[in-house]
C-alpha cells in the first residue's frame, strides 16, 4: 500500500493541471479559500524499473487541493507564492521526493497520484543485486523554489530547484517542463494536456537510492551513482460529462539516463505510469 500511496502522488503530479495556470474566467481556475476534492476510480500501473520488484497497480486516486491568497496545498505539495504577476508566479514549495517509491512497500505518493509494459533487459552481463540485503532507502522531504511562466491560456513553462531538507540523501534535484492545453471541442468539454520536460537528479540523490555500498556486496557489484537527467513526456485527456463527472486518461513515459541505469539494481531504462477511469468532483 505504501507504493500505491506514492504512485498516486506521482500520477497526479504528471496528469493534473495546476490551478495556477488558469486565467480569469477560465474553467481551470479554482475558488480561493476553498478545499477541492475529487476521486478517480479505474485502473492504472506505475512500472518499477528495479530487478525483482513488481509494477504498482492503481485503482482509486483521491485528489486534494486548497488555494489561498498566497498559501496553497496541491496533492502533496505545500507552497507559498511570494511573487505573483499576470504571467509569472514564483513560489517556495515543500514535497515528498518520489525516488523511494521503487524500494518501499508503502509510500505517501501512491495515494495522491499515477501501459502497455515492455521489458528492457539492459546489459547481458549486468549483475543484479538483492534489494532485501541492502540498506533501507528512507523517504526524503524536499524544499525549494518553483517558477511558473504563462505564455497564454494554452502554453505554460515550469521550473523548480529542490534540496533535501530532511537530511536523507543531502542532495539536489530539479525539473524543467513545458505544458500545452488543447481544446478538442468548442465547448471545452474534451481537452488534452501535453507535457514535455526532464528531471535532473544530483550525484548524491542517485548514489543514495541507486548506489551500492562496498561494505554490503562483492566488489564487482559496487556502484557509485552519478548525476542524471531523465527526460519525460506525458499526455492527459479529460472529457466532462457534467458538473461532477468526467472521464480521464493519462500516461507518462520517462527515460532513465546512464547515471541511474548503470546501477546493478536497475533492470529497465525507463518508467511509465498510466491510468484511465471516471472522476467525481465534489
Amino acid at each position: 500500500m505504501y507504493k500505491q500511496i506514492i504512485g498516486c502522488l506521482i500520477f497526479l503530479a504528471c496528469s493534473s493541471v495546476a490551478a495556477a495556470e488558469c486565467v480569469e474566467d477560465s474553467e481551470s481556475c479554482v475558488t480561493v479559500g476553498q478545499w477541492h476534492l475529487s476521486v478517480a476510480a479505474g485502473y492504472g500501473e506505475l512500472s518499477n524499473p528495479l530487478y525483482g520488484e513488481e509494477d504498482i497497480e492503481l485503482y482509486l486516486l483521491p485528489s486534494i487541493s486548497y488555494y489561498g491568497e498566497k498559501f496553497y496545498f496541491d496533492d502533496g505539495t505545500l507552497g507559498y507564492s511570494f511573487i505573483e504577476l499576470p504571467d509569472l508566479t514564483v513560489s517556495g514549495i515543500v514535497n515528498i521526493n518520489n525516488q523511494s517509491v521503487f524500494f518501499r512497500r508503502w509510500h505517501p505518493t501512491n495515494i495522491l497520484q499515477g501501459n502497455i509494459m515492455s521489458s528492457f533487459s539492459g546489459d547481458v552481463g549486468k549483475l543484479s543485486a538483492d534489494i532485501s540485503k541492502l540498506p533501507k532507502r528512507n523517504i526524503a522531504v524536499d524544499g525549494g523554489i518553483q517558477l511558473n511562466y504563462y505564455f497564454n491560456n494554452n502554453w505554460a513553462f515550469q521550473s523548480r530547484l529542490m534540496h533535501d531538507i530532511s537530511g536523507v540523501y543531502k542532495g539536489f534535484n530539479a525539473q524543467l517542463k513545458v505544458d500545452k492545453k488543447i481544446a478538442v471541442t468548442d465547448d471545452k468539454r474534451w481537452q488534452i494536456f501535453l507535457s514535455l520536460g526532464g528531471d535532473w537528479l544530483s550525484r548524491k540523490l542517485v548514489n543514495y537510492y541507486y548506489g551500492l555500498p562496498s561494505k554490503r556486496l562483492e566488489l564487482s557489484q559496487v556502484y557509485v551513482g552519478e548525476s542524471s537527467f531523465n527526460p519525460f513526456v506525458s499526455v492527459m485527456q479529460s472529457y466532462k460529462i457534467n458538473e461532477q463527472w468526467r472521464v480521464a486518461m493519462s500516461m507518462k513515459y520517462q527515460y532513465l539516463n546512464d547515471g541511474v541505469t548503470q546501477s546493478p539494481l536497475v533492470r529497465d531504462n525507463y518508467t511509465t505510469i498510466a491510468f484511465a477511469g471516471l472522476v467525481y468532483d465534489f
